[in-house]
């Protein structure tokens, strides 16, 4: 089977969950026996190596001719960042004159890799994707598998743009099936975009091998770090996190809490830390390169995702896998898959809190927690995932 796969990050370039996800469901498609022509919008160094994978430059695509500058299309990029880099570029006019139009032009020009690459499928993640792999079905007439990671709804509950929300809409709407990470995903889905429930497949992502840690021993210390690592958007909830860790903090001084990302928030996070006087137990390492994020699980006692609106939440199962307890909110797809994780409302800050104290002060919680994870961790692999995945391409056959 040959699949036609429009993806907009994938390692070495990784800001976000999808990268790892992306990573680990091609690396299995190819161990079942799948080629692979993965479109990127930029093309880096020290990409993984297979013969039955190839990437495509969407510069080679335009059979029209003329120039066709590199898009400038990047993981989680608003419309004021998108502006922002345009007016850097030497070649400014020849790209959209915002964001949407971008994703458009885009979509036209990637569209078109469907006329020369051979393919049975075609495989598009998340809104900045779809509407190429939309072009490439119109061009190919090949079905389109639209693979949800993340909505709008998810990501800016309170302020929705309207152009994002409608291009996703549309891509579902267009899609021949639908793949979503977890069944709160699956359920989004139907309430707010109104997409029928026998239309999509529930695929829950997996772990790489590569990250689980679970012999290595925990280095010694007299105190305690709890971790939140991921954007600090509205959407991952670190506000919440800083409020309970002024709760904890209130009962016991032996407690760090590290927020290991960046984004959005980071000023007004580091505000809040101050006026609430607990800046020096509270410590932002901006963002962490992927070699980095290993040390970080390493060095950490409790991980914690109090997520506002969670897909699913891959660094969960690497927390899990470093021998980290996690709390996590209800609101995320994980929650489905790791039972014995502890699982809080993400406004609920004081069950937070006491669910953090619960861990420090009962080892017994902790060694429980641990053992029931480590026997999930060994069902949620990539090659679970893209054994799934398969089955919804064969149902399109």
């Amino acid at each position: 089977m040959k699949i036609l796969m429009y993806g907009w990050e994938f390692p070495p370039l990784i800001s976000g969950g999808l990268g790892v996800a992306c990573y680990g469901i091609v690396q299995s498609l190819l161990a079942a026996g799948a080629e692979v022509e993965l479109a990127l919008p930029t093309i880096s160094d020290h990409l993984f190596t297979n013969e039955h994978l190839h990437y495509l430059n969407v510069l080679d695509a335009d059979v029209a001719g003329g120039p066709t500058p590199q898009p400038l299309l990047q993981p989680y990029l608003n419309a004021n960042q998108y502006l922002s880099l345009k007016e850097k570029q030497v070649h400014a006019a020849l790209y959209g004159k915002d964001l949407w139009e971008e994703v458009h032009r885009y979509a036209e020009t990637a569209g078109k890799l469907a006329l020369n690459t051979p393919h049975d499928i075609i495989h598009a993640h998340d809104w900045l994707t779809i509407l190429a792999g939309m072009k490439a079905k119109q061009i190919s007439n090949k079905p389109l598998v639209f693979h949800v990671h993340a909505l709008e709804v998810d990501r800016c509950p309170q302020h929705i743009y309207q152009a994002v929300f409608d291009i996703e809409k549309l891509g579902l709407e267009a899609a021949d099936r639908i793949i979503a990470v977890s069944q709160y995903t699956k359920n989004i889905i139907i309430e707010k975009y109104g997409i029928a429930a026998e239309k999509i497949s529930v695929v829950y992502n997996g772990l790489l091998t590569t990250a689980k840690k679970l012999l290595t021993p925990k280095a010694q210390k007299d105190y305690f770090t709890v971790l939140f690592l991921g954007r600090l958007t509205e959407q991952k909830g670190p506000y919440y996190f800083i409020k309970a860790a002024e709760k904890v903090l209130s009962v016991r001084q032996d407690v760090e809490f590290v927020l290991a990302g960046d984004g959005d928030q980071l000023p007004a996070l580091m505000q809040e830390t101050a006026r609430l006087d607990i800046s020096q137990h509270i410590h932002f390492t901006g963002f962490l390169a992927p070699h980095d994020v290993g040390k970080i699980y390493q060095l950490s006692d409790i991980y914690v995702m109090p997520s506002v609106s969670e897909p699913f939440g891959i660094s969960c199962l690497e927390a899990a896998s470093y021998q980290l307890p996690v709390i996590i909110s209800k609101q995320s797809g994980v929650s489905e898959v790791l039972s014995h994780a502890l699982k809080v409302d993400y406004w609920d800050t004081d069950k937070l809190a006491a669910c953090i104290l619960a861990l420090l002060e009962y080892p017994a919680l902790k060694k429980e927690m641990l053992m029931h994870s480590h026997k999930q961790l060994a069902k949620l692999t990539w090659d679970e995932a893209a054994k799934n995945i398969i089955s919804v391409y064969n149902s399109l056959a």
